[in-house]
């Protein structure tokens, strides 16, 4: 009974670990940074690392397509996406202007139009609108390690050293300068950071605090890189400051 016992508890163990793997394997293959949608007919992109999905209503289809690199206007913020698999090809082209769903009213910064054109010979195009999520990985408490190249101590700041939590589902950011609170909206496209209508207290703090040095690094930051357990924010003059996870 004891042998059936331990037998029945590792096939449990066995199907728990199997489930969880598969489970993370589809949230790895599922992950997007870029969804759009549109209306009449009602459609719905996403774009991630492995992939592309384009599911229409029209025909009650998802096509999945494989990832590929922009094409990146050089005097506009516009990319072209085309791909292709055994049923179609896509065209999809991404502009950072204003966008307003026709039905919801709800606005978003990119308009987006598809050409989707069939190997049957039938060709659909499609207009919506869509925006960039903030990866995960960003959504985290991140405390300042190094600024403009040297790392800091407690005594560069008036109270403590600054510190700011990622909200990434909502592209926010809120914390701590040093002296005064702070946050703002994140600006973020695959490659590129930039921290936003930053917002923060005006209690003095002498002139050897160095949180103004702080915000004014965070202001110039326009490139990131995950490193280890650090998030290092930057732009094409260098390094402007190195950020270290905390929980």
């Amino acid at each position: 009974m004891k042998q059936l016992l331990l037998i029945s508890l590792f096939a449990l163990f066995t199907i728990a670990c199997t489930s969880t793997k598969q489970t993370a394997a589809t949230e790895t293959n599922t992950a997007s940074y870029f969804k759009a949608t549109g209306n009449e007919p009602f459609w719905g992109l996403t774009i991630g690392d492995a992939e592309i999905q384009l599911k229409s209503l029209a025909d009650d289809k998802t096509y999945i397509f494989p990832q590929t690199a922009p094409i990146i206007a050089m005097d506009s913020n516009v990319k072209m996406y085309r791909t292709e698999n055994a049923e179609a090809k896509l065209e999809i082209t991404i502009q950072h202007t204003e966008c307003t769903n026709d039905m919801s009213g709800e606005k978003l910064p990119y308009t987006v139009n598809l050409r989707l054109e069939k190997k049957s010979g039938v060709t659909e195009q499609y207009k919506g609108c869509g925006n960039y999520q903030l990866p995960t990985r960003f959504h985290d408490i991140w405390v300042l390690e190094t600024l403009n190249g040297k790392k800091v101590t407690a005594s560069d700041f008036a109270k403590q050293i600054p510190y700011f939590e990622i909200d990434a589902k909502n592209s926010s950011y809120t914390g701590y300068g040093g002296c005064n609170g702070m946050g703002g909206i994140l600006f973020y496209e695959p490659g590129i950071l930039r921290f936003e209508r930053g917002m923060s207290t005006l209690m003095y703090c002498g002139d050897s605090n160095k949180e103004n040095e702080f915000q004014n690094a965070l202001g110039k930051v326009t490139q990131y890189e995950f490193k280890d357990l650090r998030l290092v924010l930057s732009n094409p003059n260098g390094v402007l400051v190195v950020m270290k996870k905390v929980d």
